[in-house]
């Protein structure tokens, strides 16, 4: 994203650093030429983002997993184990 000189002196003297500005462009919504990214709607990708780490924590505590696939669709699963291999855990039929 490029910051005008006039965008870089009153985010500096505001205390708003580049990557908030960067966050609001990506997450923010578009009214006209402003994009807004509100409390509430920070609030919702919060919620998002917890539930994915604790997705990620489980699969981290299990050893990971492993997903085989063609053409979009899922042809079986396994868990890793402790011994560095990976358990069976059945296959989904197309």
């Amino acid at each position: 994203m490029d910051y005008t000189c006039h965008c870089e002196t009153r985010a500096n003297q505001r205390g708003i650093k580049k990557e908030v500005l960067e966050l609001v462009d990506e997450l923010g919504a578009d009214f006209g030429d402003k994009i807004v990214l509100n409390r509430k709607n920070c609030r919702q990708y919060a919620e998002a983002l917890s539930g994915f780490i604790r997705l990620i924590d489980r699969i981290s505590k299990d050893g990971g997993s492993l997903e085989i696939s063609a053409d979009r669709a899922f042809l079986n699963a396994y868990r890793h184990t402790e011994e560095g291999g990976m358990r069976y855990l059945g296959q989904i039929r197309i």
